[in-house]
């Protein structure tokens, strides 16, 4: 039977083999890695007392006809159910990582944890320990207390590649069956350093592998294998449209949880390196204008007062091209080099300041925890590639803003039309069309009645935006696309 579903799920998929696979059966490939892994991932739930008798009948917590898609049902209520005296509500999956009862799972998964229990495939339930998560990496620790433990080995995902062949794991019904087996996917590799933001805790993601295997809701904080059976990834999101699977979904990779496992086992805060700089890459123009023929490199936009880079000598407008030896692809290249590093340690910069090279040594500074005063989920909202939020007396102290309403624009995902547009973070939106917009209603209201493009007003300017998909929709229409992004 599972041989059979296997040979279903990958017949016609012409794409390249891995050179692990060649000499041998794919399909008897994956069927090796699912055998190998099953029995460390573990169904993770919430057990909640209760005073109903006997039977097991679900429970639905909202109103299922309301949820948006899968992905509101399962991942941001949680479904439930009720056996005798308790009612378990199934929060995700996780992986057994040592013989110690250590299981990694990702912080979305823990983060409505209130009493966690663990079920095994062979049937054994446990009460879990949350030892430590963190919300930058989005990966988390809990612990059971057992003996005779499966565990998953871990391999390197710095070496994968785009089409390596991938499984996808995860324990959603660990609680309801009573053969709790895995369930699993194969796909490819789609593309390796991913960005997305994650707005669920309003933080990004970065540095995810993006696979076409299904990871379908219940799945989360499941492990992502290659054809060897060893974790390269912990399962962490997916694009989930109104209809069906997008074919995206995201994993941590395992190399950014080995850097921190021992701090979260230990139920430490993980720290990561800063600076203390705002950057931006530099493009054809800006190489052009300094002379600089490589297309790699940074210039730096802003440097805090008191920061690590401040009292290094650091100065707006100077070019980072190499860091601790290596070269600085791109923005997000020098922040997961920086976030690597731990507090206090040493680096060097090779720096280009009004047209002479220089090498700066500085130590790297603690960064600040990105949730901290970060506007919650409920009141920002993302348009066009821009997560923008209500202009706030708060967030306009904050922020060393004189203006007093308008949208202030947190972040903007690079390659959007915003960014292609110059918007930045920072700015703030003060008119659509010569319409003041106050709120997200406001914004509603204007972009619904456009055709093809929008002029918007912010303080430093003017900016034509194409409006996309959002085009011929009602207000209420519209607010429900910016509240659904």
């Amino acid at each position: 039977m599972q041989k059979s579903l296997l040979n279903f799920l990958l017949l016609g998929c012409l794409v390249s083999i891995p050179a692990f696979a060649a000499d041998k059966n794919l399909i008897d490939a994956v069927e090796e890695a699912i055998t190998k892994a099953s029995p460390s991932v573990v169904c993770i739930g919430n057990v909640i007392k209760t005073k109903q008798e006997g039977g097991i009948g679900f429970e639905l917590p909202f109103d299922s006809q309301k949820a948006d898609n899968l992905e509101t049902f399962f991942e941001q209520a949680g479904a439930s159910f009720v056996e005798q005296d308790r009612r378990i509500q199934i929060l995700g999956s996780g992986v057994i990582i040592d013989k110690e009862g250590h299981i990694l799972t990702t912080s979305r998964v823990l983060s409505r944890a209130v009493s966690p229990a663990v079920r095994l495939t062979d049937g054994r339930e446990f009460k879990a320990e949350l030892k430590g998560k963190d919300e930058i990496s989005g990966l988390g620790v809990i612990k059971i207390e057992a003996l005779d433990l499966s565990v998953a080995g871990l391999g390197d995902s710095d070496k994968l590649s785009i089409g390596e062949w991938v499984v996808a794991l995860g324990n959603p019904f660990g609680f309801v069956s009573a053969e709790p087996q895995p369930t699993a996917s194969a796909g490819i590799i789609s593309s390796l350093n991913r960005y997305i933001p994650d707005k669920s805790e309003g933080l990004q993601r970065s540095d995810l592998i993006q696979t076409d295997a299904a990871v379908n809701p219940g799945n989360s904080g499941g492990p992502l294998l290659n054809l060897k059976g060893e974790v390269i990834g912990i399962n962490s999101a997916f694009l989930l449209p109104e209809f069906g699977f997008s074919g995206n979904s995201f994993a941590i990779p395992i190399n950014k949880a080995k850097q921190i496992l021992d701090s979260l086992i230990r139920g430490e805060e993980v720290s990561y390196g800063w600076l203390g700089i705002n950057i931006q890459d530099l493009n054809e123009e800006l190489r052009n204008y300094f002379g600089i023929k490589q297309k790699e490199g940074v210039i730096i936009l802003k440097v805090y007062k008191d920061s690590p880079a401040q009292v290094a000598g650091l100065k707006e407008g100077d070019l980072i091209l190499k860091f601790n030896g290596g070269s600085v692809k791109n923005a997000r290249d020098l922040a997961r080099k920086v976030a690597s590093l731990p507090p206090d340690s040493q680096a060097s910069l090779v720096v280009i300041r009004q047209g002479s090279e220089g090498e700066i040594e500085m130590s790297v500074g603690k960064t600040l925890r990105l949730t901290e005063d970060y506007p919650s989920p409920e009141e920002a909202v993302d348009f066009l590639g821009m997560r923008i939020v209500k202009l706030t007396p708060e967030l306009a102290k904050k922020y060393k803003i004189s203006l007093k309403s308008g949208l202030l624009v947190l972040e903007v995902i690079e390659g959007s039309v915003a960014a292609e547009k110059g918007i930045k973070a920072g700015d703030v939106i003060l008119k659509v069309d010569q319409t003041e917009v106050k709120n997200k209603d406001d914004l509603a209201s204007v972009i619904s009645e456009e055709k093809g493009g929008f002029l918007v007003k912010t303080n430093r300017g003017y900016f034509a935006l194409s409006i996309g998909t959002l085009q011929n929709k009602s207000p209420e229409e519209t607010e429900k696309s910016l509240n659904d992004k």
